[in-house]
């Protein structure tokens, strides 16, 4: 459970840090690959996210590019994806806090009995799965699109949604492997606190 908390929460950071499309534009040049001013193409990727953080927002467009009614549909169903993260994060906050008001006598007991064990399998698959994304990220990509959405739309055209092109796959990669860094941290963070607690205990014993 706390591994997945920890991937989502790292997902949902790297997502709404504008400046992990800002790494991906320095290191695989897609303004100049598309010819397109950098404000510019930062302004569009932002109207993405944008889109995908109000559940309000019907109309996705933009000015550079074309994007199709399925692409649009895609869109929608990430947005859903992401609503879906949020609310399970907040839940998990929410009962986290309830809980150590409730258990404040019982606040580091709790904490050192999580396994160590867990937390460790935590950081080794992350970088398993770097590892792999870094030798076959395409077949990666392709199965993770298969599993999550029942439909094709993913599958964008380049002349009916020329978005794709400033969303190259080397940038989903850059993305997946700072969530899967970044979650890692968190887990050693966790890993180093629960140590800490777990030595007290032992000396107040």
């Amino acid at each position: 459970y706390l591994s997945i908390f920890n991937i989502l929460l790292a997902t949902v950071v790297v997502l709404n840090c504008k400046g992990t499309y800002r790494i991906a534009n320095k290191i695989f040049h897609i303004d100049k690959n598309l010819n397109i001013p950098r404000n510019k193409l930062y302004a569009e990727y932002g109207r993405i996210i944008d889109f995908i953080n109000n559940p309000k927002t019907t109309d996705l467009s933009f000015e550079s590019f074309t994007l199709s009614n399925n692409a649009l549909y895609h869109f929608v169903e990430v947005r859903k994806i992401f609503i879906g993260i949020y609310i399970f994060l907040i839940f998990s906050i929410s009962l986290l806090v309830i809980y150590l008001l409730i258990n404040k006598k019982r606040i580091k007991k709790a904490i050192g009995n999580i396994p160590v064990i867990s937390l460790l399998i935590t950081i080794v698959t992350s970088f398993v799965i770097i590892a792999f994304s870094m030798v076959n990220f395409n077949y990666l990509f392709k199965i993770f699109h298969e599993i999550v959405f029942a439909n094709d739309y993913w599958l964008f055209d380049t002349v009916k949604d020329s978005i794709i092109l400033a969303l190259p796959k080397e940038f989903f990669l850059l993305c997946a492997t700072i969530t899967l860094i970044l979650s890692t941290v968190f887990t050693c963070i966790e890993l180093i606190i629960c140590q800490k607690i777990k030595g007290r205990i032992k000396e107040d014993e």
